[in-house]
């Protein structure tokens, strides 16, 4: 692990054991995501994990679209030094399991939900259909999230099973270029971070401007290969820790022609390129401003969002029980700057 202080409130650091934990995610969500997993350690590998894990499998299903990194927002609480595996795992089988649940289930803004209902439901079934009940938009399936909730203990304890399966299968020599292909990126993440502060630096790396902007007493900044999203981030300023982490990819990526059609078919639809101008003028907006201002229904906004999310156009954040979105300024510029290269366009 390479940890280094940046200034007082700010620190680099790699580990790959955090990147074994997004390897987790991606093997057990599939599609693009799974093929970053099934390049590094194979198909065949791939499935003797998933058959020697079905109980994951199928529980983690009903994360996947509620909170599907939730695991992740743990490291808000952990001190950087020292950070591994087992200490990640020996943190969360500490928790209360209602506490758990709570954050993996991304509850703290749900209408009507509460911690004592919650803990309730480990053991009663009508408190149990109570929660499911706060989550039932977001989750379809009432079997996985019944093992999920009764079951969390195993749901930790083969989570980490698996994430150390992964981190003793990783390819040396690619473990070896990553962990140099961090260290020459420490330099750009000091430099930007001392020429722009880390906040607003954050805000360039994700292409946002953050709805949330804390204040925030600490910064963390950490490279990950196998996490499939460009970049990703965590906060939380209501805890001691009044922390930001931004995890960064270290793949540098392309847009295939698949991606960029992908793109041009969100941008095609009249309302949604009126979403993205609105988006590109007044800055994050609420799904029912943007409804009002481009008058459409607030039920088909969420349509037209996931389209442009799907996309990589629009960026997501939420804010006690608001969702707001924003153009995704890199991966606009991303587009253009690819469409000009495609078709030799030359602008004097």
């Amino acid at each position: 692990m390479l940890i280094e202080k940046i200034d007082e409130k700010t620190t680099f650091a790699y580990s790959p054991h955090l990147d074994a934990i997004f390897s987790v995610f991606n093997l057990l969500g599939g599609g693009k995501a799974g093929k970053l997993c099934a390049d590094i350690y194979g198909e065949e590998q791939i499935a003797v994990w998933k058959k020697k894990y079905p109980f994951l499998l199928e529980t983690s299903a009903a994360l996947r679209n509620i909170y599907p990194f939730g695991i992740m927002d743990f490291i808000l609480d952990m001190e950087m030094d020292g950070l591994d595996l087992s200490c990640f795992h020996d943190f969360l089988k500490g928790l209360k399991t209602e506490d758990f649940l709570w954050r993996m289930l991304d509850l703290e803004f749900t209408d009507n939900a509460g911690k004592e209902t919650l803990a309730k439901a480990l053991t009663d079934d009508s408190a149990l259909d109570e929660v499911y009940g706060w989550v039932q938009d977001r989750c379809s399936s009432f079997l996985p999230f019944t093992a999920l909730v009764r079951q969390s203990r195993r749901y930790i304890d083969e989570f980490f099973a698996l994430a150390l399966e992964l981190l003793d299968a990783y390819p040396q020599d690619a473990q070896e270029n990553q962990e140099a292909a961090a260290f020459a990126m420490k330099a750009e993440i000091s430099n930007n971070v001392r020429k722009l502060g880390a906040f607003d630096y954050s805000q360039k790396i994700m292409g946002k401007t953050f709805r949330n902007r804390g204040p925030y007493d600490r910064f963390v900044f950490i490279p990950s290969y196998t996490m499939f999203c460009k970049s990703c981030r965590f906060f939380n300023v209501k805890e001691e820790y009044k922390s930001q982490v931004l995890f960064m990819s270290l793949r540098n990526e392309e847009h295939n022609q698949e991606d960029l059609v992908k793109a041009l078919k969100a941008m095609g639809d009249t309302t949604r390129y009126q979403i993205l101008m609105l988006l590109a003028k007044e800055g994050t907006l609420r799904g029912m401003d943007i409804a009002k201002q481009v008058s459409i229904a607030t039920s088909t906004v969420s349509h037209h969002m996931e389209q442009l999310k799907e996309a990589g156009l629009v960026t997501e954040e939420q804010v006690k029980n608001s969702k707001y979105y924003g153009l995704n300024h890199n991966s606009a510029a991303s587009l253009i700057n690819e469409l000009k290269k495609n078709l030799a366009i030359k602008i004097e």
